[in-house]
């Protein structure tokens, strides 16, 4: 393309059009920047002197270290690291998060701590406590070593720019072993990533619910890993209250010549928290909830009842002097608390009414004076009756309609050395505990006694069963444990899954060593959060529930509702290498998660209330294509940075039973292009959908969001058969306005796989005005400008409407504007004033430069004004040479040299 006086030659494409070696180079300039919405780059020429120089209006510059630290990461993280560093404000604290990469303890931290560094959102990184950065990769990096299904490789040795660090997991499919790689961004997303949703990346003391440094705060990658905190999850309430239970409290028993445990128990049938262990493993105490997990109403105003039962003569330790444990199990309740003076009796309103503790007992246990259990129950203030075995059969301890509410008491005590009649007798109304303890009350069952009165070929109420009591099954060197440590229970595992979905793995069930690592974390997450949150209500009689959102709160409390559960499966997921991430239906108040199993994510699930495991099971979501009750709205993915991502339609739908499977439901797509008053496409707009609350369909709800692309258009799946409404927003105005919504489609509209494009147009302007005239220079040619604008990628910087984060997406794309001025056009420019240029204006996303100037001083201008809210990684390459000819009207000649 020839040149023309006075006009900026502009050829999209990659070659830049340098001169040929037998014209002299004048100066020459290259460089690589980000340029924010609305701003611009400089770079300066004096073509009478030949000179070129570069200037950022922004005045953003890298320091040394955070030049040292973008140097030390891989290539394929380093431009992301650079533009992090360059929006960092003060408060993100960019030299110490720079230095966190250059001093990593081990070089093989430096690509996990940079992309902590690049990819946590700016909110995170003003309020988070950087030293969990460091912390976080180290645990993953120690947690190699112990984990059997997963590996850490390194792909690339030290020296190679695009090297990465990712998971091989061994997993078994139709019984053959093979392994898969987790892909690089899904390792460094869903395993290193600290956010998973809503929390804060901070210390946080799990027992106070606040920030704070340790040792009392922790982060949960460390905290669910191990048992060497003070505020142990692990530590329940009757191991604690009044009084903390330690191996040294058993081994301080004086028992008389006895064993500190006369058996252990086995084959349980529901799945206890081993409250105590023998040396060997077995438990010698337990406690578990069960009922048929109904709480809340005036029907049913009582959660379901626990049971604690121990194989140590915890009698005969108190009456020789040690009653801490005695008094510990004799003072426990439901819901990891103590044991409430009231039943709850109705909801409507709230009221209580007092109740004892039984003691069944024939006689006082192991001859002793008097019975340590009435001391322990005295101590608590309650009324304690005395029951033998001969009238259990007539008692009535429950009523058999609604509110169906327990009779005069909320606890029974089994004493330790009964006779043989009295567990005959627990056999025989086995029955009618159970529904006592469905009903809210506790069952505290001390089941050492002689061998002549053995009672393990018997069913003890709730399914207990033990060794026999003949000698041969004793234990003498006793520790407490409690809630599984996860540590214990998932990096065992052989394989990570065997591709087997399970509909519904109970949550009762026992511990199982041949399970999958799935199958394990499923089981430990339905041990660690026992209740619901409703069940929280009953137990404490707390009103309105504190809801947590941190892993290691979650675990501390063991109460907790969909959201809970996922946010703990997450939390223990990661700090087993297995790549996790939450899910959820906003508008539809469900949170589930998604597990990557070597080609797509899957969804899991624990079930609220200690019960059921789901595995690769698309109903999850509840929604009546896939079998069950709801017709669901928005479904979305969450990235630790705030982005939300579609959750619906990712994979080919399959059938299960006749019913939608590989997808939670049918869907249509809404898509919004979204302009501004001159028809440009609006990057950077929040395209909020609403539909119709779940609870109350008079009102609305948010079912997703969306942030248009640079392109102006976003896409939001959503499920079929519902109405939705939009809203939108942008610094450029709002869609209808900023306080109503205006409605898209109809139920009746949305029938699966439609699609709604949409055109909305705010009232403001991208500011993309030319020069209002063009004035060519005048003047014999001086020097000859030739080079290349081109922009390698688009980052596109977003606001979640939920979680308060802003995150980075970059976009294969791009346009910039470049203009040539004269310095005083330049100070119109600058200054927002309508401008005259010295040539025509070149846009698009690869620019080949070709111009003559005659002398002077001139100014190029790179902008980015074609965009409200995405950045623009720009390479610019520009030279000054000697004219090529008199006219300088030529073009000026290929880079190779060659003639023609």
């Amino acid at each position: 393309m020839a040149a023309r006086r006075g006009s900026l030659v502009v050829v999209v494409g990659l070659v830049a059009a340098m001169p040929a070696a037998a014209q002299d180079l004048r100066a020459e300039i290259e460089t690589t920047r980000t340029i924010p919405p609305g701003e611009h780059l400089v770079f300066r020429i004096d073509a009478a002197a030949g000179g070129l120089a570069f200037e950022d209006p922004t005045r953003r510059e890298l320091t040394a270290d955070q030049q040292a630290a973008v140097a030390a990461v891989p290539a394929w993280l380093a431009p992301d690291l650079a533009a992090a560093f360059l929006r960092m404000r003060t408060a993100e604290g960019p030299d110490e998060l720079a230095r966190l990469i250059l001093e990593a303890e081990d070089p093989a931290y430096v690509d996990e701590i940079g992309f902590l560094v690049a990819r946590l959102s700016p909110e995170d990184r003003r309020r988070m406590d950087r030293e969990i950065i460091p912390e976080s990769v180290r645990a993953i990096y120690e947690r190699d070593a112990e984990i059997a299904f997963a590996d850490l490789v390194e792909r690339g040795g030290p020296d190679d720019p695009d090297r990465y660090t990712t998971v091989v997991y061994r997993a078994v499919r139709g019984g053959t072993p093979f392994t898969f790689e987790l892909p690089r961004d899904v390792y460094y997303w869903q395993v290193v990533h600290p956010v998973l949703d809503g929390e804060d990346v901070v210390y946080m003391d799990p027992m106070r619910h606040r920030a704070a440094d340790p040792p009392d705060g922790v982060h949960w990658r460390t905290y669910l890993w191990t048992d060497r905190f003070d505020r142990s999850y692990q530590a329940a309430s009757v191991l604690t209250s009044p009084n903390r239970i330690t191996a040294a409290t058993f081994a301080a028993w004086s028992l008389r010549g006895r064993p500190r445990a006369f058996g252990h128990f086995v084959d349980l049938e529901v799945g206890p928290i081993e409250l105590v262990r023998a040396a060997t493993g077995e438990p010698v105490a337990v406690s578990f909830t069960r009922g048929d997990q109904r709480c809340g109403g005036n029907d049913y105003p009582n959660p379901d009842g626990m049971y604690f039962a121990t194989l140590s003569p915890v009698e005969l330790a108190a009456a020789n002097g040690a009653p801490e444990f005695l008094r510990n199990l004799v003072r426990a309740g439901g819901g990891n608390a103590d044991l409430l003076a009231s039943d709850v009796t109705s909801w409507t309103p709230l009221a209580v009414a007092p109740r004892g503790i039984l003691i069944l007992r024939d006689r006082v246990p192991f001859d002793l004076p008097a019975d340590p259990n009435e001391a322990a129950a005295a101590l608590l203030g309650r009324t304690v009756d005395i029951l033998p075995s001969a009238d259990l059969d007539a008692l009535v301890l429950s009523t058999d309609v609604a509110p169906f509410l327990n009779t005069t008491y909320n606890k029974i005590i089994v004493p330790s050395d009964q006779p043989r009649a009295l567990y005959e007798a627990l056999a025989r109304n086995a029955e009618k505990i159970e529904r006592f303890v469905d009903y809210g009350g506790t069952f505290e069952f001390h089941g050492a006694t002689r061998a002549e009165d053995d009672w393990s070929d018997l069913r003890m109420p709730g399914g207990l069963h033990a060794t026999p009591q003949d000698g041969a099954h004793v234990h003498d060197e006793l520790a407490p444990y409690g809630y599984p440590l996860l540590s214990d229970i998932v990096p065992q595992a052989e394989y990570l899954w065997d591709f087997v979905p399970q509909m519904g793995l109970p949550g009762d069930r026992a511990f199982d060593p041949a399970g999958t690592a799935l199958e394990r974390l499923g089981w430990w997450v339905s041990q660690v959060v026992t209740w619901n949150i409703q069940e929280k209500v009953c137990w404490t009689r707390g009103g309105v529930a504190a809801r947590y959102l941190t892993p290691q709160e979650i675990a501390y409390d063991h109460f907790g509702n969909c959201g809970e559960l996922q946010d703990l499966w997450t939390g223990a997921g990661r700090a087993n290498l297995i790549a996790v991430w939450n899910v959820g239906t906003i508008g539809d108040d469900h949170m589930w998660n998604e597990v990557w199993q070597g080609e797509q994510w899957i969804p899991v699930q624990v079930d609220w209330s200690d019960n059921d495991t789901r595995l690769e099971n698309w109903g999850v979501a509840y929604d009546a294509d896939t079998g069950g009750s709801k017709t669901i709205s928005g479904m979305d993915a969450f990235r630790g940075d705030g982005l939300s991502l579609a959750a619906l339609g990712r994979y080919p739908p399959t059938t299960r039973d006749d019913h939608l499977w590989n997808d939670y439901s049918h869907h249509v797509t809404l898509e919004a292009h979204v302009e501004d008053a001159d028809g440009n496409p609006v990057d950077g707009a929040l395209v909020l959908i609403a539909t119709p609350s779940l609870y109350d369909p008079s009102s609305l709800t948010i079912a997703a969001w969306r942030t248009t692309g640079p392109d102006g258009v976003a896409r939001v799946v959503v499920g079929e058969a519902n109405d939705y409404y939009v809203q939108i927003t942008s610094s450029l105005g709002a869609y209808p306005d900023a306080e109503h919504v205006d409605e898209w489609v109809t139920e009746e509209e949305a029938v699966p796989d439609a699609v709604f494009p949409r055109t909305f147009t705010l009232e403001g302007r991208l500011p993309l005005g030319g020069p209002d005239a063009v004035v060519p220079p005048a003047g014999a040619p001086a020097v000859r400008l030739a080079g290349e604008v081109a922009v390698s990628r688009e980052i596109l910087r977003g606001t979640s409407a939920a979680f308060s984060r802003t995150f980075s997406e970059p976009f294969d794309s791009g346009d910039v504007q470049v203009e040539l001025l004269t310095e005083d056009q330049y100070l119109q420019y600058f200054g927002g004033a309508p401008f005259v240029a010295a040539a025509e204006e070149a846009r698009g996303r690869t620019l080949t430069l070709d111009q003559t100037l005659p002398a002077g001083r001139f100014v190029l201008v790179v902008a980015n004004r074609a965009r409200a809210a995405t950045e623009q990684e720009v390479s610019v390459h520009l030279a000054l040479w000697d004219p090529a000819g008199d006219d300088g009207g030529e073009a000026a000649p290929d880079a190779s040299g060659d003639e023609g």
